[in-house]
């Protein structure tokens, strides 16, 4: 799911009774109305990212020995043919999540080696104007880079170092601040709390504590560059599995399942005003999707 341009994005199943069919990118209003289809995926694709007029996207392919033949793919949000940009580089490998701002696309690539129980992560950046593609940030080979979050014409991101798998003490994270081509790397303090998620926008950091519990507030915080808190606020009603889109100037957006009774579950799709006058936040739900149905419209990132 994107927000981009006043609307939000979601894939969902062309034939919501062929659950290996063709896939359809939709764009739906704010507040939930005015659903359109407005580009066909094929059944395999899997992350998209929208960015500067842009449908960014994931396709994999597997054999029987699990190796994969997978990359990123481009299309004009008008139409037009897709256009492969990277191709994957590791035999049984994937791509988890893709991030763009600027002139950049930024690439999370992983590979599984079961016979040594690990998993190797990295973290690409393509300059979208020459097209060369690179590692992003240097790391020891056992150290799990984030995914970077944007501020202000910089990164702002983590790299999570666990080379001792026998000892959690020597697991810890390191932050960093550095330019979008992963240059002039500097050390930063912010959230690292693994019960806790940030998130960017245009002006400010955005930092949650994810509630365990549903009588547990979700708590919002708005901090600057630096690390100061602007403002906080509780948001009720959320789960651990909530997950938080900073939005334009004025919404945030929530994704969350919610217990309908009887073991069954909804999707739900809620908006919230950034800086309410009476400081509190007010959930409007603007999208539900029952859990049976849920192939009916595959939420991606």
């Amino acid at each position: 799911m994107a927000y981009y341009d006043g609307a939000v994005y979601l894939t969902a199943l062309k034939d919501p009774f062929d659950s290996s069919g063709a896939i359809g990118l939709i764009r739906v209003k704010t507040d939930g109305t005015e659903r359109e289809t407005v580009l066909e995926l094929p059944e395999n694709s899997g992350v998209c990212l929208i960015h500067r007029g842009y449908l960014y996207y994931t396709v994999d392919t597997y054999n029987i020995e699990l190796d994969a033949d997978y990359g990123v793919y481009r299309q004009s949000l008008q139409g037009g043919k897709p256009e492969l940009i990277y191709k994957g580089q590791w035999e049984q490998g994937s791509i988890r999540s893709l991030a763009a701002y600027g002139g950049y696309l930024y690439i999370e690539e992983s590979v599984s080696y079961f016979d040594q129980q690990r998993v190797v992560f990295e973290v690409l950046v393509q300059d979208l104007r020459t097209g060369e593609t690179g590692p992003a940030f240097a790391h020891p080979e056992m150290a799990d880079p984030m995914m970077p979050k944007f501020l202000n014409g910089k990164i702002y991101n983590s790299i999570y170092h666990n080379q001792d798998l026998e000892d959690s003490a020597e697991h810890y994270y390191e932050h960093f601040t550095c330019d979008l081509d992963g240059g002039n790397r500097q050390p930063a303090d912010f959230p690292s709390d693994p019960t806790k998620a940030y998130r960017t926008d245009a002006d400010s950091i955005w930092y949650y504590t994810i509630p365990w519990q549903r009588d547990q507030p979700l708590v919002l915080r708005q901090l600057d560059e630096e690390g100061n808190i602007l403002a906080e606020w509780p948001a009720p009603d959320y789960s651990a599995s909530a997950e938080m889109i900073p939005g334009g100037k004025e919404h945030f957006f929530f994704t969350d399942w919610e217990e309908t009774g009887e073991g069954n579950r909804e999707f739900v799709l809620s908006y919230m005003e950034k800086n309410p006058e009476d400081g509190i936040l007010k959930p409007q739900v603007c999208m539900r999707i029952r859990e049976e149905d849920y192939r009916k419209a595959i939420v991606r990132n």
